[in-house]
């Protein structure tokens, strides 16, 4: 059985702050994960659900107001910018997607900074930095949004249950953009109906969730290919409507994304 770290023993945060973890990125089906520091703090506002947890203090300014805490969680397209002195675990994760459906159902403010969620992932990270495994934080937060995975399946909360099988579709098909058209006579339903209802159900469009996947495909190829090749090769126009796009899903342009991998 693993030991979770007491917060308040000062001997474990002084030994921890010793340790000096390297900045680490992977990429998973429905989300990402960072750790590391982040030095973008200019507001913005992005499709992916993020979480932001650090075993110190976070700084988050949003709607003209400042929160202080170990962490957050910050609803789809809500402006913010967050600020820190250290290191913290940034996880961006697909509102369509069966965690972010479970998330989204289960906080009811644009950012929330006291859910068991955030406590959960805090003890994860302690543990992180006492074994010093990458492999054993992947591994602990893949178990653990499984979990709150088959929580959301096991509870339907879209009112729609065209809508719901919809995502689960689009889940499963995540590695192509679907046509609205595709998924409309899925439905049975017009497409033009079949957009409405989507909208209506999830408070964003349609094309903004195959923007999503569109822009997801592209991150493996950043790892081997410039930021041009990579929009002509992901379906974009041109690099800016890549870059556009790729920040209105996740914040950050795709230079700061290729700066994330050469520093991990």
């Amino acid at each position: 059985m693993t030991t979770i770290l007491n917060p308040e023993d000062k001997s474990q945060t002084t030994m921890n702050s010793n340790k000096q973890q390297k900045n680490f990125l992977l990429l998973k089906k429905d989300y990402g994960i960072y750790y590391g520091r982040l030095f973008d703090n200019s507001e913005h506002k992005h499709y992916a659900i993020q979480i932001s947890v650090s075993t110190k203090n976070l700084k988050i300014h949003f709607h003209k107001q400042q929160k202080t805490s170990n962490g957050f969680i910050i609803k789809s397209n809500v402006p913010h910018y967050l600020s820190s002195d250290d290191k913290q675990l940034l996880i961006l994760i697909n509102p369509i997607s069966s965690i972010g459906h479970y998330l989204t159902s289960s906080i009811k403010k644009d950012i929330e900074d006291n859910h068991f969620i955030l406590t959960d992932i805090k003890k994860i990270i302690l543990q992180f930095i006492e074994k010093e495994s990458k492999s054993f934080l992947t591994n602990e937060l893949e178990s653990y949004f499984s979990r709150c995975k088959c929580t959301c399946e096991d509870n339907i909360h879209i009112k729609d249950e065209r809508i719901h099988k919809v995502l689960k579709f689009m889940n499963d098909n995540s590695h192509r953009v679907i046509p609205a058209s595709e998924m409309a006579n899925y439905c049975s339903l017009s497409t033009s109906r079949f957009l409405h209802l989507f909208n209506e159900n999830m408070n964003f469009s349609f094309r903004r969730a195959q923007i999503w996947n569109k822009v997801k495909s592209s991150l493996h190829k950043l790892e081997d290919q410039n930021i041009c090749d990579t929009a002509i090769d992901s379906g974009f126009v041109d690099n800016a409507h890549f870059s556009k796009s790729f920040k209105e899903c996740f914040g950050y342009s795709p230079s700061f994304f290729l700066r994330l991998i050469k520093e991990s």
